[in-house]
């Protein structure tokens, strides 16, 4: 896919048992890299009957089947879990999408939300497996 020339980072969201006595689980976040993808941002205004206005930013991130994500592998988001975190990357709801490379990791002291403030991203609202596909397997995935 010639116009597959942007990059991604991509937050995946888990959970961690914590150890005994209180087994408190704690949220952490693993990242993958994702060369050779196309990432599309879109504007939509709407009208409404009374004529009121808004306006609709959306993202859309086409994830070819030859991108390079380094040497982590794609699951499906229902199989992700801490003992996987390190080796694969997913396309959870929960998931975020920075455009570009990132190096920062999501902690107790930098937080997602200051991932979102830092740096142009997506919140994943969903994604359509065409991996199956003859002609450009790849996944479509929708942000906003």
């Amino acid at each position: 896919m010639t116009l597959s020339t942007h990059t991604i980072t991509v937050y995946n969201k888990y959970t961690v048992m914590g150890s005994a006595p209180f087994f408190a689980e704690s949220t952490k976040w693993a990242r993958a890299v994702i060369r050779g993808v196309y990432w599309e941002d879109s504007t939509n205004r709407n009208v409404t009957a009374d004529g009121l206005s808004s306006i609709d930013k959306t993202v859309s991130i086409i994830i070819p089947k030859e991108a390079d994500a380094g040497d982590k592998i794609f699951i499906n988001p229902k199989d992700y879990t801490n003992l996987n975190a390190n080796v694969c990357w997913t396309l959870g709801l929960e998931d975020i999408i920075v455009k570009g490379v990132c190096n920062e990791d999501i902690t107790d002291s930098y937080t997602e939300q200051d991932l979102k403030k830092d740096y142009k991203s997506v919140d994943i609202k969903g994604y359509d497996d065409n991996m199956d596909t003859i002609h450009l397997p790849h996944f479509d995935v929708r942000g906003k």
